[in-house]
């Protein structure tokens, strides 16, 4: 099967410890609500393209949670964020090997669409129900707000 390598962000906005919500973004090309994200560039690291899917797509900076915590030694050179999730999915066409991410949105007062995205709100849990996302991002969307919850600092 050939493959391309994606990445997303589930990207968390917590206002107070009672109001957490997510953002999803809905794709011009799809027309579907999706957290945001995109291809890699060639030899890009996964954590520097996911953040700057994100900034391009929603003019958010985040901060990657569920980092690796080893000490940088050795032949190491850097720590990365843990994907919470991996899929491989189709769209438009082509099958996509997709690493999920956690972050933290570090300006939400900034959030702006671009081109590739007709809109961008922000979720809570219970608005996970509604009609207009897709099952697997419902799916995912909660599992994101069980491990936010979980790893948030």
């Amino acid at each position: 099967m050939d493959v391309d390598y994606v990445v997303a962000g589930y990207v968390f906005n917590e206002r107070t410890e009672d109001d957490t919500t997510l953002l999803l973004v809905q794709n011009n090309k799809l027309g579907l609500w999706l957290p945001p994200g995109g291809h890699l560039k060639h030899g890009e690291i996964f954590d520097v393209g996911v953040c700057r899917e994100i900034k391009e797509e929603t003019n958010l900076d985040v901060v990657l949670l569920n980092m690796g915590t080893l000490p940088v030694e050795g032949t190491m050179r850097r720590n990365l964020a843990v994907p919470f999730y991996v899929n491989v999915h189709s769209a438009a066409g082509r099958n996509n090997h997709c690493f999920f991410y956690i972050c933290r949105a570090l300006n939400p007062e900034e959030l702006r669409s671009n081109p590739e995205v007709k809109d961008a709100r922000w979720h809570s849990l219970d608005d996970l129900r509604a009609d207009h996302i897709p099952p697997d991002v419902k799916s995912q969307g909660r599992l994101a707000f069980a491990v936010y919850m979980d790893i948030r600092f």
